[in-house]
């Protein structure tokens, strides 16, 4: 009886400080959630908004031309990039020795793109569609999740490259998820990681953000990186322009004349 008393007393005790650890050790790795977070996701992206240059200030641009410098397949040439609120978007650039341009004129997204053999404006097929669906968004998702049916978390700080972020996770209404990466101490969004289609592959998805720059006061990268499958896409930003006049008819798909067959019998 002695024996069995003994042996069950230790048993109980290292159970208990297990238990103990475990506690412990949440209440730890919670404290440091808290810690590194800032305290909550609403004062992060506060603070995000603030050095991006203010929510009233970007509430205010209404429309955005950028053009630069696009690199893809190693080939650089041009491109431009207009934005209107709300979720206008056209953007044109050259690949491969081709003049391509996807766009969405606020109910459908269409393209011109020689390399899937389309030199006249067609809506953009699925799933390839997604990409500009995606990317006609006015406003960050990590800024007005709510507004377009996501949510958002605060999903800690870490360390990436030799850099300290903030994690604020997005998952979209498709259930997309992104991770936005905000520096710690700028509080200027460093990194996405995300997904993408290309050629009808779904793919994962990184950007780069870099090289920020004021532009009337709302603070904008003028270097954007984007890595996916065996891709890499380079945006070199040259100029940026807000609330310029852009007219609605320029995200406007072309209607391709049809000629009418010639009358051989006369």
């Amino acid at each position: 009886m002695t024996y069995l008393n003994d042996m069950r007393a230790p048993k109980r005790k290292i159970g208990f400080k297990s238990d103990l650890v475990l506690v412990v050790s949440a209440i730890l790795f919670l404290f440091s959630i808290s810690l590194a977070s800032g305290n909550t996701l609403e004062e992060v992206i506060a603070k995000n908004q603030a050095a991006h240059g203010g929510l009233e200030n970007w509430k205010a641009v209404q429309t955005i031309k950028m053009s630069g410098v696009y690199s893809s397949f190693s080939d650089p040439g041009p491109f431009t990039i207009w934005r209107k609120r709300d979720n206008l978007y056209r953007f044109d650039h050259q690949l491969i020795g081709q003049s391509l341009t996807t766009c969405f004129d606020g109910e459908k997204v269409w393209w011109i793109n020689p390399l899937y053999g389309k030199t006249d404006a067609v809506p953009i097929p699925a799933p390839d569609d997604w990409v500009t669906q995606r990317e006609k968004l006015f406003d960050n998702v990590v800024w007005n999740h709510k507004e377009i049916g996501a949510t958002a978390e605060l999903a800690g700080q870490l360390e990436l490259d030799g850099q300290q972020v903030y994690d604020v996770k997005v998952m979209l209404a498709d259930s997309t998820v992104e991770h936005w990466y905000i520096d710690t101490e700028s509080f200027l969004f460093v990194r996405m990681r995300g997904a993408t289609y290309d050629f009808g592959r779904r793919g994962d998805l990184e950007m780069f953000f870099d090289d920020y720059r004021d532009v009337e006061g709302i603070k904008m990268p003028f270097l954007i990186e984007q890595e996916f499958m065996d891709r890499h896409r380079l945006f070199e930003v040259e100029d940026i322009a807000i609330n310029v006049e852009i007219a609605n008819d320029i995200f406007a798909m072309p209607v391709s004349e049809v000629k009418e067959p010639e009358d051989k019998t006369q």
